[in-house]
């Protein structure tokens, strides 16, 4: 058993421009949602250090600050982490996702109150790239068509020819992350030529892995597979738009394991009709289940997964323990590994003191 976490010694805790003094005597973790079937790991690691855990099922702002009256950590799966949140909540001192993406927590107005946000930035990176590997390799063969094809009683190769190698056809990489970094490797291992936009990064840092950087738009009209892996921010909400569709090959395929909304999906489905593209694999959906009209659910030109490329047993484990001690460093008085607003929070911060805790390992 590890040694209870205490109650702070006095600090300041900084919620707006007003400073809150707040003393905390039972630390205190709000899981605000989630749909796993359980928390046994979560429960384990905070009960271990007692902290005190919490569990709702929010489905509103509103509800997360009736829920969290009394929680120090915020834990998030879907439920949207508001300005609000955070005005109403003085005490809290982090905001974790479950997951890489963090679009649904209000990170500037987190940055503001000095509440840490973080999100698993590594948890899942070769499940994720694995699955989008494996999307190429299925659209490639049309793989699924011919299961589809089989189980209704049409033993015929016919219909599915052309089939090309996939040895030498161009993949193109939005975005080269710690994902896209993996599944640019697999690509390269498969004999395929590696484009790459990523605006964040050097020609050289790109062309030093063994791929060929490029402007998107150039990656759109020479990839025979784009695939995406990039957050979703502003500047890339709809990124994949009926403008972009009609720059890529009348052959290609679109590929997104990231984002729903990278996709704007009534383009894809215009571009599908029109001949623009030949195909796509979407792991994520703008709404998520999607509704039972989503004509993309009956389209058999796309292949749908149900946002499934994070998982393995070993991913799984990975998505409870670390919010669990990301939660236990907040409340130490320590950084966490996946702040995503590491430098806001401290400069926010430094003069208002530091959270610490009697006793901690």
């Amino acid at each position: 058993m590890g040694v209870p976490l205490a109650c702070y010694q006095d600090c300041t805790v900084a919620t707006s421009p007003v400073q809150r003094r707040s003393i905390l005597t039972e630390p205190t973790v709000l899981i605000t949602d989630y749909d796993y079937q359980s928390l046994a790991i979560e429960e384990e690691i905070l009960s271990r250090y007692g902290v005190r855990l919490l569990k709702a099922h929010c489905r509103s702002p509103e509800e997360v600050i009736e829920a969290g009256k009394e929680a120090h950590i915020l834990i998030s799966q879907y439920t949207l982490i508001s300005a609000r949140v955070f005005a109403a909540l003085p005490q809290v001192l982090g905001a974790i996702r479950y997951g890489k993406g963090y679009d649904s927590i209000d990170v500037e107005s987190a940055s503001s109150a000095g509440v840490w946000v973080v999100n698993l930035p590594d948890y899942c990176d070769e499940e994720v790239a694995e699955h989008a590997i494996g999307l190429v390799l299925c659209l490639n063969r049309k793989l699924c068509a011919m299961d589809r094809a089989v189980h209704e009683g049409r033993w015929d190769l016919s219909p599915f020819k052309p089939i090309r190698p996939l040895l030498g056809q161009t993949l193109g990489i939005v975005g080269l992350g710690r994902i896209g970094r993996v599944v640019g490797n697999k690509a390269l291992d498969l004999g395929m030529r590696v484009l790459v936009y990523d605006p964040y990064l050097s020609d050289e840092a790109i062309s030093g892995r063994g791929l060929r950087p490029v402007g998107l738009q150039e990656l759109v009209a020479m990839s025979d597979f784009v695939t995406l892996h990039v957050p979703l921010t502003p500047e890339t909400e709809h990124m994949m738009s009926l403008a972009r569709f009609r720059q890529m090959k009348p052959t290609a395929y679109l590929i997104n394991t990231s984002r729903g909304r990278l996709v704007d999906e009534s383009a894809l489905l215009r571009a599908l009709d029109e001949g623009l593209i030949a195909g796509a694999a979407l792991d994520v959906l703008e709404q998520e289940p999607p509704a039972p009209d989503n004509p993309l659910v009956r389209d058999h030109r796309v292949i749908l997964t149900p946002h499934a490329s994070w998982y393995s047993e070993a991913s799984e484990e990975r998505i409870h323990r670390i919010p669990a001690e990301e939660a236990c460093r907040i409340l130490s008085g320590r950084e966490p590994v996946g702040a995503v607003n590491r430098e806001a929070v401290r400069a926010a911060r430094a003069d208002r003191g530091w959270p610490k805790f009697i006793s901690f390992p």
